[in-house]
């Protein structure tokens, strides 16, 4: 099984080549918390054909996974072999399955972890003082989304389904107060990722938020801007970022 939330389509098709070899012999699934519209436009566009289970209530990952993604390996007794990464090399998984269909698990190898030509520059990290350009996220639907930054002032809530309530308790309320008081005077936003659409609106919902909320699928965005979550990023009408979290 492996459990993503958005997996870089290269690795997904990796995976795919991995699934048609073995597919006889062994059960293979990807585990998401996506929303299911996302997955099914996902790999309809890619002619992927893996089967796919949603765990929309996070029990799966909640019980197995350390990160995400992730793959979790169990053998024909259901002993867990594997329980880690799933930016793996696919050619030891490869070597590894092999072992496992002589039935010799006492001698399995080595899966082979961040192989060097997988490996993704991250976008550059943003800091106060930098001016940022039009950033392009998801609505709840799926439709791009364009924040302009250049008319007035925006403030961002960067937050998460797997956040604490202590931490949702002290930003989704604020940021709802906020925009009820000042809406006019400036553009306000929460910005989701790792949770599926009906997820978040039900997250966003129990707390009342009328904010417009958009979703970052492949957290490039987030990333730029925050070292943890949730939190805010303050942008003037110049484009230029006045607050933004610092690294502890």
């Amino acid at each position: 099984m492996v459990s993503i939330h958005e997996l870089r389509i290269n690795r997904l098709a990796d995976f795919q080549t991995f699934y048609d070899k073995y597919k006889k012999v062994m059960n293979f699934y990807i585990v998401c918390y996506s929303d299911s519209e996302s997955v099914k436009r996902v790999f309809s566009s890619h002619g992927f054909t893996m089967p796919v289970l949603l765990d929309n209530k996070e029990e799966f990952i909640n019980k197995h996974n350390s990160w995400l993604p992730s793959m979790l390996i169990t053998d024909q007794s259901g002993i867990i072999r594997y329980n880690s990464t799933a930016f793996i090399d696919i050619q030891s998984l490869d070597d590894y399955m092999d072992k496992m269909l002589e039935n010799n698990d006492e001698d399995l190898p080595e899966i082979l972890k961040n192989p060097f030509h997988y490996k993704q520059a991250a976008p550059p990290e943003l800091n106060i003082g930098d001016v940022v350009t039009n950033e392009r996220f998801y609505d709840f639907e799926g439709n791009y989304i364009t924040i302009n930054y250049a008319d007035k002032p925006t403030i961002l809530l960067f937050w998460a389904g797997f956040n604490g309530q202590d931490a949702l308790d002290r930003t989704l309320p604020v940021i709802q107060e906020v925009y009820q008081n000042r809406g006019s005077t400036a553009n306000f936003y929460t910005v989701n990722f790792t949770d599926g659409s009906e997820r978040a609106k039900g997250i966003l919902d129990s707390y009342n938020i009328t904010v417009p909320s958009l979703r970052d699928s492949y957290p490039t965005v987030t990333i730029k801007y925050t070292y943890a979550l949730s939190t805010f990023v303050i942008i003037d009408k110049n484009g230029v970022i006045r607050f933004r979290p610092k690294k502890n």
